[in-house]
C-alpha cells in the first residue's frame, strides 16, 4: 500500500488511455507523456499500459507499507530528502520510506 501524505499540485493517476473511443465522445486520455510511461512500466516489469502516477508540478510526498521498487522517467526525486533517485532508473524503496 502506498499513503498518500500530501497529493502535490497535478498529481494523478494514469493509464494508456481508451483508443478508439473518440466517435462517441469520449476521449482517449491517458498519461500526456505517453513515452515516460511506457518506459517507467517497462522498467519496473509492469504492463506497458499499467495504471501510474503523473507528476506534472509540486509533488506528491507518499509512504510505502513495504519494500518496493519504483522508476522514475522525468525530474528527480528524493527519498526523505537524503538522496536523489536518478531519471531513468529503478530504486528500490523501503518500508516506512517517504518519497517525496
Amino acid at each position: 500500500m502506498i499513503e498518500v501524505l500530501s497529493p502535490g499540485r497535478l498529481t494523478s493517476i494514469q493509464d494508456h488511455g481508451r483508443d478508439g473511443f473518440e466517435r462517441f465522445g469520449i476521449p482517449s486520455g491517458g498519461a500526456a507523456d505517453w513515452f515516460s510511461a511506457a518506459v517507467a512500466n517497462r522498467l519496473v516489469d509492469n504492463d506497458a499500459g499499467a495504471a501510474l502516477l503523473e507528476i506534472t508540478a509540486g509533488g506528491p510526498s507518499l509512504r510505502f507499507d513495504a519494500d518496493t521498487i519504483v522508476a522514475i522517467t522525468g525530474g528527480d526525486c528524493f527519498i526523505e530528502e537524503e538522496s536523489a533517485i536518478k531519471s531513468w532508473t529503478t530504486c528500490r524503496v523501503t518500508a516506512d520510506s517517504v518519497l517525496r
